[in-house]
């Protein structure tokens, strides 16, 4: 175990994380620190890494609190954080911030795709669908398959598009005009409806 930091520069932030903070996000949660102050908790581990709170630690410096105070805790324990004298007004912006904040951050899509790359298994946080969402992705030729609902894999498979943005909208919208037309339904064994809605379009094309 690592020497216990009394800093926030001290903490290590999460090398595979896989939450995405923006500068919008970011933003947020140093104007909540400056104006409610700090509420919120972080996790980290024995070697100070940060577990959970890596947007919150990072937007602390830019809200000028340099200062961490560790709890130690084995988890079959709740750690309640104490706030006394905030006005009302004060406690909806800390609740409020709390929640909007959380929405503004993202999922990384790259080390979701790490994960599946190492056969890491991201059940049950996502679904396959949920998963072809995210990392907007498909792998061929003996790369990882995606993790499906029914555990198997063959003989299903991903593919692999290098898309610009302004076609990855066009196959977006040809999915979801697709699934309008009910082209995302189950016709079979494949549960998926980004692959089913997918497979209908090109069917229509093929037939002129």
């Amino acid at each position: 175990m690592k020497k216990t930091p009394t800093t926030v520069a001290e903490l290590i932030p999460d090398p595979e994380n896989r939450r995405a903070h923006n500068a919008r996000n970011l933003d947020m949660v140093a104007g909540a620190l400056r104006h409610v102050g700090a509420a919120r908790s972080i996790v980290i581990d024995e070697g100070n890494v940060v577990l959970a709170g890596n947007g919150v630690t990072a937007a602390a410096a830019a809200a000028g609190i340099t200062r961490v105070r560790i709890i130690d805790a084995k988890g079959d324990e709740l750690i309640a954080v104490r706030r006394s004298g905030l006005s009302a007004d004060e406690k909806r912006a800390l609740a409020m911030y709390d929640n909007r904040a959380a929405e503004l951050a993202e999922w990384n899509p790259d080390q979701l795709r790490a994960d599946l790359d190492a056969g890491l298994q991201l059940e049950p946080w996502f679904s396959a669908e949920e998963l072809e969402t995210l990392t907007n992705s498909f792998a061929v030729d003996g790369a990882a398959t995606p993790i499906l609902v029914n555990g198997e894999k063959s003989p299903f498979q991903q593919m692999t598009f290098v898309l610009h943005d302004d076609q990855a909208e066009s196959i977006k919208a040809a999915i979801d005009k697709a699934k309008a037309a009910g082209g995302g339904a189950s016709t079979g064994p494949n549960e998926n409806s980004n692959g089913n809605a997918l497979t209908f379009a090109c069917a229509e094309f093929l037939r002129g």
